[in-house]
């Protein structure tokens, strides 16, 4: 099922073959996250390495922006209860099929957040995201068609209240970096809410 918001649109389960995935819409982005696993270490040095690991291991891979990586990762790992999965691996499969880095961040987190819920993996809370710029002195959650001066993206974990990733790019006053995320935690308040009543929607079907 395909659930529309003003702005953007989202979708569970659209690779059936996978544990579960996610695909979001929304601006000029458009991404697709597909989980497998957990699932236990097909390959491992030996058996001393394979007791060692007490909790799982994501194995994430992002096309076309491997910029995206690290921030990716340092989420998930912070926001999945990796110790519920003990010697094991969850693969992580996000393709950015439209849309430039900046603005797919916060959307690839959102995919990643939703494709794990579809695919049952516990977590501590669910990822919400939402990125805030400044042009011309304006703060705003659009993009504008001007280059912003700066921006910062915001992973939040709204049942916790608790930041699972700020990145931020562009020189801003400590006063502007304040702003720009407060502006940010409204906006991932503002998708979480729409995403559980979608999720309801969803539940009632």
């Amino acid at each position: 099922m395909e659930v529309g918001t003003p702005g953007w649109s989202w979708k569970l389960g659209p690779a059936s073959a996978a544990s579960g995935s996610a695909y979001v819409e929304a601006e000029e982005v458009k991404v697709l996250a597909v989980v497998n696993g957990p699932k236990e270490y097909s390959v491992y040095a030996g058996a001393d390495e394979y007791l060692r690991h007490t909790q799982a291991t994501i194995d994430l891979t992002i096309s076309p922006h491997s910029c995206l990586t690290q921030p990716l990762l340092s989420a998930l790992e912070s926001v999945l209860l990796l110790s519920r999965y003990q010697k094991s691996v969850i693969e992580v499969q996000v393709t950015v099929l439209c849309g430039a880095p900046t603005p797919s961040l916060a959307y690839c987190l959102l995919a990643c957040s939703l494709a794990c819920v579809d695919a049952g993996i516990e977590m501590r809370d669910t990822l919400s995201a939402s990125t805030a710029y400044i042009t011309g002195g304006n703060l705003s959650l659009n993009r504008a068609v001007d280059p912003p001066s700066a921006w910062l993206t915001l992973g939040y974990l709204p049942n916790v209240g608790e930041a699972a990733l700020i990145v931020q790019e562009g020189k801003v006053s400590p006063q502007d970096f304040v702003r720009l995320l407060q502006v940010a935690e409204a906006g991932a308040k503002k998708l979480y809410e729409m995403v559980k009543e979608g999720v309801r929607m969803i539940e009632e079907k």
